[in-house]
């Protein structure tokens, strides 16, 4: 019973076969219902609320299906525009930082101000490359990549954004994200520490999370 209150209750519900039915049933009631109030019958109103109601639904489906598994490649302007503004960004508070630096006197407050500048020049050299990646990306063809808009269960009280899977092989990778660019960027270079190997990580265990070992893999992420 847990288990099924969780599912009910949680915020997943609105993705659950239980909403969905639930959907579909209510609104067969509905059509019967208004169907007994204009004279005909009951179950008449309600087959045809069912029949409406459920292919309404299939046809939500569909659409979801093609958002919820678009390729990288279709993603590309979406992702190479949110990088450019980033790194428009980026350049603006350097340049504001550098001028709070010249006119400052407060040693403590250059100090905090040319380390936000160093941050800020590490985030610019990854989303640089982030563009180099999303490219060679597109093109390998070594390993199967599936971007999917899913759910993803809290750990604790830490909420995912986004994670790196394996899928039916150990060159099938399922990068799930919330549907933001940022965390299909951020996931992207995730994918490609895989691909190429560049952090230790764990053994290929279809439909598992692939852990990183360390923070290296993290902070050469976008954030």
């Amino acid at each position: 019973m847990g288990g099924a209150g969780a599912a009910l209750t949680g915020g997943n519900f609105g993705k659950s076969g239980w909403f969905k039915a639930t959907m579909i049933a209510s609104a067969g009631l509905s059509g019967g219902l208004s169907s007994s109030i204009a004279g005909v019958s009951f179950w008449a109103g309600a087959r045809q609320g069912v029949i409406v109601a459920g292919l309404n639904h299939l046809g939500h489906i569909g659409w979801s299906a093609i958002e919820e598994n678009r390729t990288l490649k279709s993603y590309q302007a979406e992702i190479e525009n949110t990088i450019d503004n980033r790194i428009t960004a980026i350049d603006q508070e350097t340049n504001s930082n550098n001028l709070k630096i010249s006119g400052s006197s407060n040693e403590n407050h250059i100090d905090k101000l040319k380390a936000k500048n160093l941050d800020l020049s590490l985030q610019k050299i990854i989303l640089t490359n982030a563009k180099v990646i999303l490219n060679s990306l597109i093109i390998q063809s070594n390993y199967k990549i599936n971007l999917l808009n899913e759910y993803i269960e809290p750990n604790g009280d830490f909420e995912f954004e986004g994670t790196v899977k394996w899928g039916n092989s150990n060159k099938e990778l399922n990068l799930i994200h919330n549907g933001k660019v940022e965390t299909i960027i951020h996931e992207m270079i995730h994918v490609n520490q895989v691909v190429n190997n560049l952090f230790r990580f764990s053994p290929f265990v279809s439909g598992e999370i692939v852990k990183f070992f360390g923070y290296a893999p993290e902070c050469h992420a976008f954030r």
